[in-house]
């Protein structure tokens, strides 16, 4: 073999090598920059990256080489450290005993909108403690989502206030809180300003983003002072802050004297139907009820009160229908609705009346019953020959022990009982 020739074989076998090791080279750093060097390293803690980032949380994975230890320990931890400070002076500990091979993937949750957190990845073994490196993200900012309307319902103590909310790109691992901020001093509604923590000097009336059916919803503030001018804007918080929209104002009445938008604001007057989860004891069983008719008839005079009908309808009870006729009054954003025959009565909170679709809240103790009716048609009513559970005890003689609950707690904690007194026949409420 010629010289030249042995050089060019070897020229290209070291050419080769080259092309080789890059290959193998440029694949790790990729994977390295992807994985953040988690496969071939001499740490015990390193650290990953933020994969997901939103206002008030981030997803951030790390990977652990816990082979690598030499001591042996009786305790471990591992995790993700979190803190404002760069020296980790105040800090956080999300800790995960998941291990997807070496990587670990946290949610760290609470956070502050548009902050520096600095972070790393932590493995803790007895009194040993191992970290990887300090690295950062930033938190992202918002926008308020929401906004305000006019007052479509006002009386001398409350108003009622009509929102909308754009849900097309809601993030709900965020946590927002949307609702009505509101003062008897304007300059407390700086609409350009965010009030991080503590007394903002506002308040606010929130409502739940997952009881929104619909992009408008409506907001009762209760409690005011009569004849008062009171100033108001929409507000989305979220990570520690407020962001406050458009601020409106408006004057409560004298008296009790109530004004009503009526162009705005829909009318209880009708029959809604739907699942109130209603549930009556009696001879040793739960029967619940399948849906519930209720109808409003406005007084002319009034607008803020009536009477009306309420009928639970059974399905496998000893009776079809459970019949009332009923009262109701709003005040100070609630309606409150007395039974007649039943002798009790309930509270309806939260209400919205919204494109033939009346939803709210009824009390259940310590809890808060969510509900949600449609409008229908109203039946004939003089079709209806029994009414309360009187009517049916005399009628088919019924003279156990019989138990109606809000919430169709199938524990059996019910929160209101109505018994057949066997000597009388009356009812009474209990309260448990």
């Amino acid at each position: 073999m010629s010289k030249k020739k042995c050089l060019q074989m070897m020229f290209a076998t070291t050419l080769l090598a080259l092309m080789t090791f890059c290959f193998f080279s440029c694949s790790s750093d990729d994977e390295d920059e992807q994985h953040n060097g988690s496969h071939n390293t001499t740490d015990v803690a390193v650290t990953g990256n933020v994969t997901n980032l939103g206002v008030s949380y981030a997803y951030i994975c790390g990977y652990v080489n816990l082979h690598l230890i030499t001591t042996s320990y009786s305790s471990q931890q591992i995790g993700i450290e979190l803190s404002e400070s760069e020296d980790f002076y105040y800090s956080q500990e999300t800790r995960t005993r998941e291990l997807e091979g070496n990587k670990l993937t946290v949610m760290v949750e609470n956070l502050n909108a548009h902050t520096k957190y600095y972070y790393r990845t932590f493995v803790k073994v007895n009194d040993l403690k191992y970290y990887g490196e300090k690295r950062s993200f930033k938190t992202k900012d918002f926008t308020n989502i929401t906004s305000t309307g006019n007052v479509v319902y006002l009386s001398s103590s409350s108003a009622t206030i009509k929102c909308k909310v754009d849900t097309s790109s809601i993030d709900h691992n965020n946590k927002y809180v949307i609702g009505v901020a509101y003062s008897g001093t304007k300059s407390k509604l700086q609409t350009d300003s965010v009030y991080v923590g503590g007394w903002t000097g506002f308040y606010t009336q929130s409502i739940r983003l997952n009881d929104i059916e619909k992009d408008t919803y409506f907001i009762t503030i209760s409690g005011l002072q009569a004849n008062a001018t009171y100033y108001y804007c929409s507000y989305t918080y979220a990570g520690g802050k407020y962001k406050l929209g458009d601020i409106k104002s408006f004057t409560t009445t004298e008296k009790d004297d109530v004004i009503i938008q009526q162009q705005d604001y829909n009318s209880l007057e009708g029959t809604w139907r739907g699942n109130m989860s209603i549930s009556t004891y009696y001879g040793g069983r739960t029967y619940y009820a399948t849906h519930t008719e209720i109808t409003f008839t406005i007084d002319p005079f009034r607008f803020t009160k009536g009477s009306g009908y309420w009928v639970d309808y059974y399905s496998g009870a000893p009776w079809d229908y459970v019949a009332n006729h009923i009262t109701w009054l709003v005040n100070n954003g609630n309606i409150t609705i007395n039974f007649i025959e039943d002798h009790t009565s309930l509270v309806i909170s939260n209400y919205n009346l919204i494109d033939s679709h009346f939803t709210g809240y009824i009390a259940d103790g310590d809890k808060e019953i969510h509900f949600s009716l449609t409008h229908t048609s109203t039946p004939n009513w003089d079709d209806y020959d029994y009414w309360g559970y009187d009517g049916w005890s005399y009628s088919h003689g019924y003279y156990s022990r019989q138990t109606r609950a809000i919430g169709g707690d199938r524990a059996g904690s019910t929160k209101r009982k109505m018994y057949v007194d066997m000597d009388t026949l009356g009812l009474y409420c209990q309260k448990k």
